[in-house]
């Protein structure tokens, strides 16, 4: 099945596509780059040894939502694409169990994403809830949501295929 496309240029090099089914957009280059090749210069105030993460903290309201949680307890995934023609497959599900399992193994306890508002139905059969929303300039608003990774009695209330990739991982321990 072919899906049409609005595409809007965006400067020399970029363009902004938009699915005219769905209205998500995407943004994509124009030419190939190489690898190391400078596409822009840009001047800075100041460079951080450590990265900010009161931005990504604010923007995602980790604080209010976690409380004291330390940076390194808590993960922010973003955003997950798939090709549409994946799309309806159980390749989503078992990148999203592989991308949990290994949030177990790092320690992780609360995990972030934003999700489009047709995406939010499976984000919360995995265990994710919403939190908010944030407001992109090139995509439309996105739901802001948080997993909290060890909470098993929640997994199990909506019956994630997450609680026994959890449960492996005590017993293996």
């Amino acid at each position: 099945m072919q899906v049409s496309e609005k595409i809007t240029r965006v400067g020399s090099i970029a363009e902004i596509r938009e699915c005219q089914t769905t209205g998500n957009k995407s943004l994509h280059t124009t030419i190939e780059l190489k690898s190391g090749e400078v596409i822009s210069n840009f001047s800075y105030k100041e460079i951080l040894v450590r990265s900010n993460y009161l931005t990504l903290q604010k923007l995602y309201k980790i604080s209010q939502t976690v409380g004291d949680a330390h940076p390194l307890s808590t993960s922010i995934g973003g955003r997950f694409m798939l090709k549409s023609y994946l799309r309806g497959t159980l390749i989503g599900l078992r990148i999203m169990q592989a991308y949990y399992k290994q949030l177990l193994l790092d320690e992780i306890k609360f995990d972030f994403i934003d999700a489009e508002a047709y995406l939010v139905p499976f984000f919360e059969k995995l265990g994710y809830k919403t939190i908010g929303t944030i407001d992109y300039s090139i995509y439309e608003s996105s739901t802001v949501m948080v997993l909290d990774i060890l909470n098993i009695e929640h997994l199990e209330k909506v019956k994630s295929p997450f609680q026994s990739l959890y449960r492996n991982l005590l017993k293996s321990k």
